[in-house]
């Protein structure tokens, strides 16, 4: 499953060398009332391009965890998470195909 976020970083993260190519996150779709609204499953960051010092494009690359069907759409968001803690808020550009 592929698909196009833009992430904004959260806490110090800004330009950090965590968001590199390949890296491997778990993350968690959430309403707009930050309500989780999936389990939380793995994503592969790929192509990261900086667009400011607080924000990135990517592709990523879903790792499913289980037999389920990820149906994710263009406009819904998540968070990204390292050593238990939310680094990036990200908005999906593009429907998870």
């Amino acid at each position: 499953l592929f698909g196009k976020i833009a992430a904004f970083f959260l806490g110090n993260f800004f330009y950090s060398p965590l968001f590199s190519e390949k890296r491997i996150f778990p993350i968690c779709f959430v309403d707009i009332n930050d309500k989780p609204i999936s389990h939380t499953f793995c994503i592969s960051i790929e192509d990261v391009k900086f667009i400011s010092s607080e924000s990135f494009d990517a592709n990523i690359k879903s790792i499913p965890i289980s037999d389920r069907n990820i149906d994710f759409n263009k406009g819904e968001r998540f968070y990204m998470f390292y050593n238990n803690e939310k680094v990036a808020y990200c908005e999906l550009k593009s429907d998870i195909e």
